[in-house]
């Protein structure tokens, strides 16, 4: 349509095309596993539209161009659920555009701050409380999408149930502001995030989304990022004391199950 609409008005576009988007840490030093999964794009400001990766986008501009990009994810891993992700800053750079040329381009995103909390299981000292009795948690060096370890959960008929909780210290803050749990993860079977918080002198737990596994049908297990909206059921007001869980269980018979996960990060 908006060929048409270009051809009908007399302009012959430029072209974009958009891949492999890279996300960095606050300081440019170091590449971080995202999923970067739709494109806001802007050029000199006016809106272009919002994008998928490797799709050809027509622009009605020509030569020297500001070029902006606003980074979009999946929130809770669920398709129809768009979002600019509010902790990356906007991609901004000057091109070029020649009518009925293409361009390629790699946008490179970079976090506002780096995350308060990350747990990619380097080091002694899992930020994770964890059930009485529980120990099907172990950090594993047989498979890690970055570094030397991640964290498995090996579920069997005798370790049928798995939960772990966050830490309450350092806590995460209060408001009503965005907050994203983000998760590198492989598993044949799904696991539930949930939330914890104080409110009145109570304390809920509340079972938020559950994440489906990776598995394919060919039997591989690929590495996925998710990211899962906390703010949303922490955001009530008075709320505080905050943390989540991770909880994991054998379902429809099965008489095991794993899930490898790596790079846990909260960032609000």
């Amino acid at each position: 349509l908006c060929l048409a609409s270009c051809e009908k008005d007399g302009g012959i576009p430029s072209y974009l095309v958009l891949t492999n988007p890279e996300v960095r840490s606050a300081d440019g030093s170091t590449v971080i596993p995202s999923s970067v999964t739709d494109l806001w794009v802007f050029a000199n400001d006016e809106p272009v539209g919002v994008w998928q990766l490797g799709r050809r986008i027509p622009v009605l501009a020509e030569g020297s161009t500001n070029l902006k990009i606003v980074a979009g994810v999946r929130s809770n891993g669920i398709t129809d659920a768009r979002i600019q992700y509010p902790f990356l800053a906007t991609f901004s750079t000057e091109i070029v555009l020649e009518p009925g040329k293409e361009i390629n381009l790699q946008p490179v995103f970079r976090y506002y701050t780096d995350a308060p909390l990350l747990e990619g299981f380097e080091s002694q000292g899992i930020l994770f409380n964890f059930d009485p009795g529980d120990t099907v948690f172990v950090a594993v060096n047989t498979d890690a999408l970055t570094g030397n370890y991640s964290g498995l959960i090996s579920l069997d008929p005798e370790h049928d149930l798995f939960r772990a909780i966050s830490i309450k210290d350092p806590p995460f803050a209060n408001g009503t502001g965005p907050a994203f749990l983000e998760i590198d993860y492989r598993s044949d079977t799904r696991f539930l995030i949930g939330v914890i918080y104080d409110q009145n002198g109570q304390t809920f737990a509340y079972p938020h989304v559950f994440i489906s596994p990776t598995k394919r049908s060919d039997g591989s297990m690929p590495w996925q990022h998710v990211y899962v909206d906390l703010g949303t059921p922490w955001g009530t007001n008075g709320t505080y004391n905050r943390q989540f869980y991770i909880q994991a269980a054998l379902e429809n018979g099965a008489t095991s199950a794993t899930i490898l996960m790596d790079n846990i990060r909260v960032v609000y």
